[in-house]
């Protein structure tokens, strides 16, 4: 679900990963993968875990992750690509 979420957001992901992580790259015209981790950090709630790791955003759900917890993760990935000023 994050990973083709994030594909049609225009995150560049990888075919293959491991099922409790996902590496995002930030597509064209995105902020650096800092900012935008920085910017998810100021959202609440943060039910999914998110950091930087080389200019990469790592994704890591959990098993205790709901339905809901992964929706609001990517609401929170849609307005973190928005432009500062709009957030």
């Amino acid at each position: 679900l994050v990973a083709a979420q994030a594909a049609a957001l225009g995150f560049e992901v990888p075919p293959r990963h491991a099922p409790g992580i996902v590496g995002l790259r930030t597509g064209a015209g995105m902020p650096p993968a800092a900012e935008l981790v920085r910017r998810l950090a100021a959202l609440k709630p943060r039910p999914v875990l998110v950091s930087e790791r080389l200019g990469v955003i790592r994704v890591s759900p959990h098993l205790y992750n709901t339905p809901d917890d992964l929706r609001c993760l990517l609401d929170g990935l849609r307005a973190a690509v928005r432009p500062a000023s709009r957030l």
